[in-house]
């Protein structure tokens, strides 16, 4: 990490709400005093915007609640209660839950946030409504006139066949399938026309020789549209920062709907007056406007909105640089080496196949004529269209090997001396870990590291979340549309990467998976070239590079990646935080794998196979940054007998669990007050529903370094990003 430094800015992430007015709920709780925390406008537009059923719902209780039986009043009460946890103690994003913004390093963390009321949202269509309403309105005669028309940009050859994926909305959700058709002449010439776009009239002329053939040739060419064969410049866009001005700009080409345009500019003017205090009435008259469309939508998939926050003073201290790097340093010495095993299949594929040949990508990732992708992973089914979805089949025994590394066994004597001794932190020395080595590979140019900063003992005290992105754009993406500060630093962060990889195209994945996976997806456009696949590109045609255009060769055990119009090597990068890896097509999965195929992250702190065995795990400290919180996996049996009061607070007591702690499921985190009965019913709950439940300590309830003007604490998440230095 010597030749790593931090970039000046980084990303602050707070919940609307401090951690407090959640505290004082469950401290003195009621169902009254629940219940009337709907009367805040802050939580009622936040929980309308992602539940519209339960705010709905709880109005209609409010006025008549002797109506509701228990059962149905207790769903409403832990539902209400689950959303204030989530606006008051967890900083990820979400609707008008949390929300992030910019600040800077200094030489002290001083960091005040201002009143609610100031801070900025970024409201857009829900990409699951946006694409459907593109695709609803390129179905209409009039619009299609006023378009122009490309080849799918899935869409290659092979042997007599134009193969490509194309989409439907399947209850609501857009799903790919896998197309063929035979090639001919008329295709040959459409494709070749098309490629820079044309108008549907103009691929009519390109057809025929004399007006008799017009009618014939007219309905040959609205079949490609309808079969996707042809996709129109309408299309949703997930780069760029001006997507419904885009649309409109093409629809003002279009005759006959102008009330359409009109409504959808109306919509647009709303979505940019909207704030954090109107957001629930704009809302509803932007509803109304829509269902003059006459599109169905679900109400709560019709916006998608980012918050923003707005401070006095955000710095943080210089040497949380430092600590991060030693921390880094220490977990790359001590983790082990891995390898990309998809890739790595690929690559034996590849060759066993093609030897030292250069060959078209969509040949060879193509599942029927070439080899394909995810070679180890078997398909429930062999049916190609199947494949495309990279179907896992369902292992036929649970039991898998555990592959002990030696850090794995130092850590194991580690954590049986500290529970032994029930100590409650861990701390790890260098002189315990004397064997590791740094093993010298090579980091991505840019990578971020996510943390909280907490105060113990009133000192400031990093914790790391997570680590191991391949960019630091990855984490700020899709955020940097909505403040330009953080657009800013999303620019710097690609442009550093562009000084390391000045013989070869970076080129941005422009993919829509399926629609609303696009809402994380949206981001700027942050780099020269873009490889557009089942989305539109805003960039010039030249600056896009076409999944026909690529080709792939394996050079030195590394994949080569060449686009065969610019004659060069090219790098795919994804600037968002998507998990391609869970049901993506082979094409974009592939993709997304090259761009670590040369670097190797540092990821956070793991315990590796230990949690089979132990259910008890202490706080991780390395030199003054907690690597992991403390931590404790409740299954059904050790929940058996008890019951909330003496005998809870006494097991409670036993296992050293305390008062505040979240349940980590995945991702997603739930503060709970064990001393409150509403709170053990819900991880009661938890844990009959699923046999187990891991529980985390909560580590903001005394003190923060992010505070309002009222001195209230914040939960709060740090993105700070590195990049390495030029020798």
């Amino acid at each position: 990490m010597n030749n790593f430094s931090a970039f000046t800015n980084f990303i602050l992430r707070t919940p609307l709400l401090p951690v407090s007015y959640y505290v004082s709920l469950l401290e003195n709780y009621s169902k009254d005093n629940l219940f009337a925390t709907l009367d805040n406008l802050y939580i009622k537009n936040a929980i309308a915007l992602a539940s519209p059923e339960l705010v709905s719902e709880l109005e209609k209780y409010k006025k008549n609640p002797s109506q509701y039986p228990a059962d149905k009043v207790k769903s409403l009460e832990i539902a209400l209660l689950k959303y204030l946890a989530r606006i008051s103690s967890r900083a990820t994003p979400f609707g008008l839950f949390a929300g992030c913004t910019t600040g800077r390093f200094d030489s002290k963390t001083t960091i005040q946030l201002q009143s609610q009321k100031n801070y900025t949202t970024h409201t857009q269509f829900d990409m699951l409504f946006w694409t459907h309403l593109l695709q609803e309105l390129g179905k209409k005669e009039s619009v299609r006139d006023g378009l122009l028309y490309f080849p799918n940009t899935s869409l290659y050859q092979v042997g007599n066949f134009y193969r490509y994926v194309e989409y439907q909305f399947v209850k609501k959700r857009r799903e790919h399938i896998l197309s063929a058709i035979r090639k001919n002449e008329f295709l040959a010439i459409l494709y070749r026309h098309a490629v820079e776009g044309k108008s549907r009239k103009a691929l009519v002329d390109v057809l025929i020789s004399d007006e008799s053939e017009r009618e014939e040739a007219f309905s040959f060419i609205n079949d490609l549209i309808d079969n996707q064969f042809l996709i129109s410049n309408l299309e949703a866009t997930v780069t760029g920062d001006k997507e419904i001005e885009r649309v409109l700009a093409i629809l003002a080409n279009v005759n006959d709907i102008a009330s359409v345009t009109q409504n959808i500019t109306e919509i647009n003017l709303l979505l940019q007056q909207m704030t954090i205090e109107n957001h629930f009435e704009l809302s509803k008259q932007i509803t109304e406007k829509v269902k003059t469309l006459e599109i169905d939508f679900d109400e709560k998939y019709l916006l998608q909105t980012d918050l923003y926050l707005t401070t006095h003073e955000c710095t943080l201290n210089y040497k949380v640089k430092k600590q991060l790097q030693q921390a880094i340093a220490f977990l790359e010495r001590t983790q082990t080496s891995s390898v990309n095993q998809n890739l790595e299949a690929f690559k034996k594929a590849f060759l066993h196949r093609y030897e030292t040949k250069e060959m078209p990508l969509t040949v060879v990732l193509d599942t029927e004529t070439g080899i394909g992708y995810l070679q180890q992973v078997k398909m429930n089914d062999s049916h190609a269209l199947l494949d495309q979805f990279s179907i896992h089949k369902k292992n036929s025994s649970t039991a898998t090997e555990e592959k002990w590394s030696a850090f794995d066994y130092t850590l194991e004597n580690q954590l049986k001396n500290a529970l032994v001794n029930k100590d409650s932190i861990l701390e790890l020395h260098d002189t315990d870990f004397k064997s590791f080595v740094s093993k010298n590979e090579p980091l991505p140019p840019t990578f971020s590291a996510m943390l909280e900063m907490v105060k113990i003992d009133d000192e400031e005290t990093v914790v790391i979340e997570s680590l191991g992105n391949f960019s630091a754009a990855k984490l700020i993406g899709r955020f940097s549309n909505g403040q330009a500060t953080i657009g800013k630093l999303a620019q710097e962060i690609t442009d550093k990467e562009a000084t390391f990889s000045k013989d070869v195209i970076l080129a941005e994945i422009a993919h829509i998976p399926e629609s609303r996976t696009g809402n994380i997806l949206r981001r700027p456009v942050l780099r020269v070239y873009e490889i557009p696949y089942l989305s539109n590109s805003t960039l010039p045609k030249e600056k896009q590079i076409e999944i026909s255009d690529l080709y792939i060769r394996i050079e030195n055990n590394a994949v080569i990646l060449r686009s065969k119009k610019h004659n060069k090597q090219v790098i795919p990068c994804l600037s968002n935080a998507h998990n391609y890896s869970s049901n993506s097509l082979p094409i974009y999965h592939f993709l997304c794998d090259l761009q670590g195929q040369h670097t190797h992250p540092v990821y956070k702190f793991d315990w590796g196979h230990l949690p089979y065995h132990y259910n008890t795990f202490p706080r991780v400290v390395y030199k003054g940054v907690i690597l992991a919180k403390a931590k404790w996996y409740i299954y059904k049996k050790d929940m058996e007998g008890i019951y909330f009061g003496t005998v809870f607070t006494n097991w409670k007591n036993q296992n050293q669990i305390p008062k505040y702690v979240t349940i980590v499921s995945g991702d997603n985190t739930l503060l709970l007050d064990l001393e409150q009965e509403i709170c053990f019913e819900i991880m009661q709950k938890t844990v009959n529903t699923n046999g187990k439940v891991i529980l985390e300590e909560f580590l903001f309830t005394n003190d923060s370094v992010v505070t309002d003007k009222e001195n209230a604490n914040y939960a709060n998440q740090f993105i700070v990003s590195f990049y390495k230095e030029l020798k």
